[in-house]
């Protein structure tokens, strides 16, 4: 496809959309980066109510959107009212599995994806909702050109200003009965859960659906940030989801909550 051209009007699209000296999100450490990074991370987590959990699910059906945009659009709320910027850019990842005949292939398809939002003017969050909807289907209809083209096809400075931010959300599990036509040496007694060892971002946000729960895992660099700063962030975000569900026509400046 690359070489056939086909992918071309994919590139030009991520090109126009991640161009234009850009400028770094100043997310707000407790320490000044380290000359030489350690690569140690932290890790936070809060488990939202049921009662929340619902509230998202219905608001997100309402307004025509997954849980994955409501829970990313009050993400980038708080981003905008923690670091005062408009221009609010968050990467996740992509599967990268389009066609039927790639689903029972082994291999790591994955393919990083940067959701860039505008959040000027008196935004309420069900207009900011209706953005990142929008971005995250046009972002999802391009997943196929590799994430290393797109890096080639924009500045040095463009590059280096993507993102400090990682944005995952998963729904569910794999069953762990294992694979059909194979054997394992042993029992998995649960959910996997691999940690951080080497990462470009300062914050990396899991959220996770299982059945009625949902939770928020928050990975963060060590040498940037203290706990205290991070629990207080997830608070906050709770808070902020919590708002938002409620009354989506609520201007995004009073939806972000100061810690509990």
């Amino acid at each position: 496809m690359l070489a056939a051209g086909l992918l071309d009007g994919q590139l030009t699209y991520w090109k126009r959309r991640l161009s234009g000296c850009l400028t770094p999100l100043r997310l707000p450490a407790d320490r000044e980066r380290p000359a030489v990074r350690t690569f140690r991370y932290g890790r936070e987590q809060i488990e939202f109510p049921e009662r929340l959990t619902a509230a998202i699910e219905t608001a997100s059906r309402r307004a025509g959107a997954t849980v994955f945009m409501m829970a990313l659009a009050a993400f980038k709320a708080l981003l905008w009212s923690l670091t005062g910027q408009t221009d609010i850019r968050v990467g996740t990842i992509a599967a990268n599995r389009q066609g039927a005949g790639l689903e029972g292939v082994v291999g790591l398809f994955i393919n990083p994806l940067v959701l860039r939002s505008e959040l000027s003017g008196e935004l309420s969050f069900g207009e900011l909702l209706g953005r990142v909807r929008h971005t995250t289907l046009e972002a999802f209809d391009r997943q196929d050109v590799p994430f290393e083209r797109v890096l080639e096809s924009i500045a040095p400075g463009d590059r280096e200003a993507l993102s400090p931010v990682l944005f995952l959300f998963e729904s569910g599990r794999l069953p762990l009965e294992g694979i059909p036509g194979t054997a394992a040496g042993g029992q998995v007694p649960g959910p996997v859960s691999f940690e951080v060892q080497f990462s470009t971002f300062e914050w990396i946000v899991e959220m996770r659906k299982e059945g009625p729960a949902m939770n928020v895992v928050l990975k963060y660099d060590a040498d940037m940030y203290e706990e205290g700063s991070i629990r207080d962030l997830l608070w906050r975000y709770q808070s902020t989801l919590d708002a938002a569900a409620a009354d989506p026509a609520r201007r995004i400046s009073q939806l972000t909550g100061e810690g509990r």
